[in-house]
């Protein structure tokens, strides 16, 4: 058995602009390179658009929007001795897991067509 310590859990300082610990998230997932000032211009400026084309607060609207996309129940297998039986379960929700999505069906996201223009890569990591 291992005899080092657990790691304490981080906390997620919240974004000084709209106090939202979601935008920080956001904004580590978008980051390419250690970009963190291009990420955060990204995810700024697209709050900018929403705030320009409604009448609604911007954050809440982000809000509404993560909320809609999250998966909140998915099917998974249990063995049960020789026989497998379908059960459903929660799901938390991660920002990795959409980008990763949109890669997989070939769909380059907004973020990422931006931040690597002009160079020739492949969508999904090998």
């Amino acid at each position: 058995m291992s005899r080092k310590k657990t790691q304490p859990k981080k906390n997620v300082v919240p974004d000084p602009k709209f106090n939202s610990t979601i935008i920080p998230k956001l904004i580590n997932n978008i980051m390419y390179d250690g970009k963190r000032g291009v990420a955060a211009k990204i995810v700024y400026d697209a709050i900018e658009k929403i705030k320009t084309k409604s009448k609604d607060e911007p954050i809440n609207i982000f809000n509404e929007a993560i909320n809609n996309i999250k998966p909140t129940v998915e099917v998974s297998g249990i063995q049960d001795g020789s026989k497998r039986q379908q059960s459903f379960r929660a799901v938390h929700y991660r920002f990795g897991s959409c980008i990763r999505h949109c890669n997989a069906r070939n769909q380059p996201t907004h973020i990422r067509s931006q931040s690597r223009s002009g160079n020739n890569f492949s969508p999904v990591p090998a």
